[in-house]
């Protein structure tokens, strides 16, 4: 009976998978920075949407957003985050959690984000890229699966 549940689980997760959206966005390529940019929109404490164009960084842990930015979404605080630089040097970082995402038309809920320093850039981490998993970049473009409800609470 224990390999038919497993057998059954795998079935319906792999068509869980095969039946996810697909998400594409452009990303846009900006000197002197050399780096991709991408379009995220936010909902504001109005109910209304901002656009915040994001660094598309692979490297990063976290998501990362200016304070001027950071006051043109709705957001709750949640803690405070220590961040440890390469040099070793740490920083301390306010969190606030963002209700949601929204990148192509998918929706990534709870979004957890630091308060960057100011005149820092917005920065989309593998924390909310690991959500969309699996990705491709090709060109000016990412593909994405959107994900499923129970998933974009991350």
């Amino acid at each position: 009976m224990k390999i038919f549940s497993n057998v059954l689980f795998a079935t319906l997760l792999l068509a869980g998978q095969a039946m996810a959206e697909e998400g594409r966005a452009s990303l846009e390529y900006r000197l002197p920075e050399r780096q991709y940019f991408i379009s995220v929109e936010v909902e504001t404490e109005n109910g209304r949407t901002n656009t915040i164009s994001f660094v598309f960084d692979t490297g990063a842990g976290y998501t990362l957003v200016s304070p001027d930015d950071l006051g043109k979404m709705k957001v709750r605080w949640v803690g405070t985050e220590t961040v440890f630089l390469p040099d070793g040097s740490a920083f301390p970082l306010f969190r606030f959690e963002v209700p949601a995402f929204f990148i192509a038309g998918c929706r990534i809920d709870n979004v957890q984000v630091l308060a960057g320093p100011a005149m820092a850039a917005n920065l989309l981490g593998t924390d909310v890229l690991s959500r969309l998993m699996p990705f491709t970049i090709g060109g000016n473009e990412v593909a994405f699966k959107c994900p499923k409800p129970e998933l974009a609470a991350g």
